[in-house]
């Protein structure tokens, strides 16, 4: 799924990537390769938290719990931080990149999430694809509850 969503995400923030951001064609693959990497590490952390509940309120039309709020900024700072590692960004124009991803991707797993009812979170499930995300999930199920 998360291929998927980074395709869709691609399409829609490449523009205004190379315009605002000043980013070339040739960085957009790996832009979106650290995006994808660092959504799926926050939000298995999180599920291994037992953070299911915010995570399902940060992709939701909800108002955002402190909780979500603080999962957005991890994203936000973990996009930032590896853009700068890995294709050595400075750290303003990295935060203008996640400025530009960070609400679309929210949005498009926002969408996503909204095709289930609201308890259930196979969303998550698909998000963390099949490498151990489902023993993650299901330990941090009881999260939901609390």
């Amino acid at each position: 799924m998360i291929d998927a969503i980074l395709s869709q995400l691609k399409d829609s923030v490449a523009g205004e990537l190379t315009e605002k951001a000043g980013v070339s064609q040739d960085q957009i693959p790996q832009i979106m390769d650290i995006v994808g990497n660092v959504t799926k590490e926050k939000v298995s952390e999180e599920v291994s938290s037992g953070n299911i509940g915010a995570l399902m309120n940060l992709f939701s039309d909800k108002e955002n719990s402190g909780l979500a709020d603080g999962i957005q900024t991890a994203l936000k700072s973990g996009i930032v931080n590896q853009l700068a590692a890995k294709l050595g960004f400075d750290e303003g124009k990295a935060g203008q990149i996640a400025n530009i991803v960070i609400p679309t991707i929210v949005g498009l797993l926002t969408k996503k999430n909204k095709e289930t009812p609201d308890t259930d979170t196979s969303m998550l499930t698909d998000l963390l694809g099949k490498s151990g995300g489902l023993g993650d999930l299901a330990k941090g199920l009881g999260g939901l509850f609390n």
